[in-house]
């Protein structure tokens, strides 16, 4: 990687400059150590480029992660596959009104 700035494609379709910093507070809000977090951003720095998807970080993000901690990296999906449900929260709220008759 240059020093040149990265813009990522975020899934709205929005470019913006890549943050290391917002990574390292993404991975820090689901536990991970530094040493982890260290780990992860040193080996994404060589798979970044311009137009990279917020979609294909988390996808190299991740393995990354579950090697050193997988308790750490399945926070990391969690959150990731709460989005998945729908920018609306109607999936999530029908499926914890699911949950909730079932106990």
């Amino acid at each position: 990687m240059n020093n040149n700035v990265i813009n990522i494609k975020k899934a709205s379709g929005e470019l913006e400059p890549f943050s290391f910093q917002k990574l390292r507070e993404s991975l820090q809000t689901n536990g991970a150590s530094i040493k982890e977090i260290d780990n992860v951003i040193n080996c994404l720095k060589t798979k970044l480029y311009n137009g990279i998807t917020t979609k294909e970080i988390y996808s190299n993000a991740f393995p990354i992660l579950k090697k050193h901690n997988r308790l750490h990296a399945s926070k990391f999906n969690l959150k990731k596959t709460l989005f998945n449900l729908g920018p609306t929260g109607y999936p999530f709220e029908r499926l914890i009104g699911a949950l909730t008759k079932i106990f």
